[in-house]
Protein backbone atom coordinates (compact mmCIF):
# COMPACT_ATOMS: atom_id res chain seq x y z
CA UNK A 1 0.00 0.00 0.00
CA UNK A 2 1.85 3.22 -0.95
CA UNK A 3 -0.95 5.50 -1.31
CA UNK A 4 -0.08 7.53 1.81
CA UNK A 5 3.63 7.78 0.24
CA UNK A 6 4.64 11.20 0.38
CA UNK A 7 6.12 12.34 -3.26
CA UNK A 8 9.14 13.55 -4.77
CA UNK A 9 9.22 16.98 -6.66
CA UNK A 10 9.73 14.52 -9.58
CA UNK A 11 6.50 13.26 -8.91
CA UNK A 12 8.00 9.68 -8.05
CA UNK A 13 7.99 8.35 -4.34
CA UNK A 14 10.36 9.90 -1.70
CA UNK A 15 12.91 7.49 -1.56
CA UNK A 16 13.25 7.45 2.44
CA UNK A 17 9.79 6.42 2.66
CA UNK A 18 9.55 4.29 0.21
CA UNK A 19 12.38 1.97 1.32
CA UNK A 20 10.90 2.10 5.03
CA UNK A 21 7.52 0.31 3.37
CA UNK A 22 9.65 -1.99 1.04
CA UNK A 23 12.09 -3.21 3.20
CA UNK A 24 10.97 -5.64 5.15
CA UNK A 25 12.07 -8.95 6.34
CA UNK A 26 8.64 -10.69 5.17
CA UNK A 27 8.73 -8.73 1.83
CA UNK A 28 12.86 -9.06 0.89
CA UNK A 29 12.18 -13.12 1.99
CA UNK A 30 9.85 -13.35 -0.66
CA UNK A 31 11.70 -11.81 -3.27
CA UNK A 32 14.00 -14.84 -2.84
CA UNK A 33 10.96 -17.53 -2.44
CA UNK A 34 9.24 -16.12 -5.68
CA UNK A 35 12.65 -15.85 -7.63
CA UNK A 36 13.01 -19.59 -6.69
CA UNK A 37 9.67 -20.65 -7.57
CA UNK A 38 9.57 -18.88 -10.65
CA UNK A 39 12.85 -18.35 -11.71
CA UNK A 40 15.56 -20.45 -10.03
CA UNK A 41 18.96 -20.25 -11.86
CA UNK A 42 18.29 -17.60 -14.30
CA UNK A 43 20.58 -14.89 -14.40
CA UNK A 44 18.55 -12.21 -12.69
CA UNK A 45 18.52 -8.39 -11.95
CA UNK A 46 16.98 -7.27 -9.15
CA UNK A 47 15.70 -3.59 -8.52
CA UNK A 48 15.66 -2.22 -5.37
CA UNK A 49 14.85 1.38 -3.46
CA UNK A 50 18.13 2.13 -1.46
CA UNK A 51 21.85 0.68 -1.06
CA UNK A 52 20.71 -0.88 2.30
CA UNK A 53 17.62 -2.70 0.37
CA UNK A 54 19.72 -4.17 -2.29
CA UNK A 55 21.93 -5.41 0.57
CA UNK A 56 19.60 -6.71 1.98
CA UNK A 57 18.09 -9.05 -0.91
CA UNK A 58 21.40 -9.67 -1.87
CA UNK A 59 22.31 -10.90 1.78
CA UNK A 60 18.99 -13.09 1.95
CA UNK A 61 19.86 -14.86 -1.65
CA UNK A 62 23.14 -15.66 -0.41
CA UNK A 63 21.28 -17.02 2.85
CA UNK A 64 19.22 -19.35 0.70
CA UNK A 65 22.35 -20.42 -1.29
CA UNK A 66 22.18 -18.68 -4.04
CA UNK A 67 24.77 -16.68 -5.69
CA UNK A 68 24.17 -13.04 -5.34
CA UNK A 69 25.97 -9.88 -6.00
CA UNK A 70 25.28 -6.14 -5.30
CA UNK A 71 26.09 -3.05 -7.39
CA UNK A 72 25.49 0.52 -6.72
CA UNK A 73 27.07 4.01 -7.43
CA UNK A 74 30.27 3.46 -5.26
CA UNK A 75 30.76 0.11 -6.99
CA UNK A 76 33.87 0.63 -8.96
CA UNK A 77 34.30 -0.44 -13.14
CA UNK A 78 36.64 -2.97 -12.26
CA UNK A 79 34.26 -5.00 -9.37
CA UNK A 80 30.99 -4.19 -12.25
CA UNK A 81 32.71 -5.81 -14.56
CA UNK A 82 33.82 -8.60 -12.49
CA UNK A 83 30.50 -9.25 -11.11
CA UNK A 84 28.76 -8.99 -14.81
CA UNK A 85 31.35 -11.11 -15.85
CA UNK A 86 30.61 -13.77 -13.13
CA UNK A 87 26.61 -13.87 -14.23
CA UNK A 88 27.49 -14.25 -17.54
CA UNK A 89 29.91 -17.41 -17.06
CA UNK A 90 27.03 -18.49 -14.93
CA UNK A 91 29.15 -18.28 -11.50
CA UNK A 92 26.59 -15.54 -9.91
CA UNK A 93 22.68 -15.84 -10.58
CA UNK A 94 21.67 -12.96 -9.04
CA UNK A 95 22.61 -8.94 -9.40
CA UNK A 96 20.95 -6.55 -6.92
CA UNK A 97 20.80 -3.18 -7.56
CA UNK A 98 19.71 0.90 -6.77
CA UNK A 99 19.28 2.25 -9.98
CA UNK A 100 22.70 1.77 -11.68
CA UNK A 101 21.35 -0.81 -13.67
CA UNK A 102 18.37 0.73 -15.15
CA UNK A 103 20.23 2.14 -18.08
CA UNK A 104 23.63 1.92 -20.10
CA UNK A 105 24.45 -1.57 -18.91
CA UNK A 106 23.81 -4.47 -21.30
CA UNK A 107 23.80 -7.89 -20.18
CA UNK A 108 21.95 -10.16 -22.54
CA UNK A 109 22.00 -12.85 -20.55
CA UNK A 110 19.64 -11.65 -18.05
CA UNK A 111 16.40 -13.78 -18.53
CA UNK A 112 14.92 -12.51 -15.02
CA UNK A 113 14.00 -8.82 -13.50
CA UNK A 114 12.69 -8.57 -10.15
CA UNK A 115 10.94 -5.47 -9.85
CA UNK A 116 11.11 -4.15 -6.23
CA UNK A 117 10.94 -0.30 -6.04
CA UNK A 118 8.10 1.01 -7.17
CA UNK A 119 8.01 4.08 -9.41
CA UNK A 120 5.53 6.81 -10.78
CA UNK A 121 8.35 7.38 -13.54
CA UNK A 122 6.73 5.05 -16.89
CA UNK A 123 10.28 5.51 -18.49
CA UNK A 124 12.27 4.18 -14.75
CA UNK A 125 9.99 1.15 -15.34
CA UNK A 126 10.29 0.20 -18.94
CA UNK A 127 14.42 0.63 -18.46
CA UNK A 128 14.32 -1.15 -15.57
CA UNK A 129 12.64 -4.53 -17.76
CA UNK A 130 14.73 -3.39 -20.89
CA UNK A 131 17.64 -4.76 -19.59
CA UNK A 132 15.98 -8.09 -19.73
CA UNK A 133 14.75 -7.89 -23.25
CA UNK A 134 18.05 -7.89 -24.70
CA UNK A 135 18.66 -11.20 -27.63
CA UNK A 136 20.88 -14.01 -26.28
CA UNK A 137 21.32 -17.35 -27.64
CA UNK A 138 20.83 -18.94 -24.13
CA UNK A 139 17.21 -17.81 -23.37
CA UNK A 140 14.03 -17.50 -25.16
CA UNK A 141 11.91 -15.55 -22.60
CA UNK A 142 12.18 -13.40 -19.93
CA UNK A 143 10.51 -13.85 -16.60
CA UNK A 144 8.95 -10.52 -14.53
CA UNK A 145 8.67 -11.05 -11.10
CA UNK A 146 6.77 -7.75 -10.22
CA UNK A 147 7.39 -7.05 -6.06
CA UNK A 148 6.46 -3.19 -7.25
CA UNK A 149 3.03 -3.44 -8.39
CA UNK A 150 4.23 -1.57 -11.29
CA UNK A 151 2.50 -3.38 -14.14
CA UNK A 152 -0.45 -2.13 -12.65
CA UNK A 153 0.86 1.79 -12.65
CA UNK A 154 2.33 1.35 -16.07
CA UNK A 155 1.03 -1.14 -17.67
CA UNK A 156 2.23 -5.02 -19.13
CA UNK A 157 5.81 -4.71 -20.49
CA UNK A 158 5.10 -5.61 -24.02
CA UNK A 159 1.95 -3.21 -24.39
CA UNK A 160 2.28 -0.74 -27.26
CA UNK A 161 3.17 2.73 -26.66
CA UNK A 162 3.23 5.61 -28.73
CA UNK A 163 6.26 7.68 -28.11
CA UNK A 164 6.08 11.44 -28.46
CA UNK A 165 9.45 13.22 -29.13
CA UNK A 166 9.40 16.10 -26.73
CA UNK A 167 11.14 19.38 -27.43
CA UNK A 168 12.70 19.62 -23.79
Amino acid sequence: DLKKLKKAKDGDYQIKDLAKRMDRASLVGDVVVNWKKFASGRPTIVFGVTKEHALHMRDEFMKAGIRAAQVDETTCDEERERIFADTESGINSVITNVMVMSRGVDLPCVSCIVLVRPTNSFLLYRQAIGRGKRPHVSKSDLIIIDHAGAVYRHGMPDDDVEWELGTD
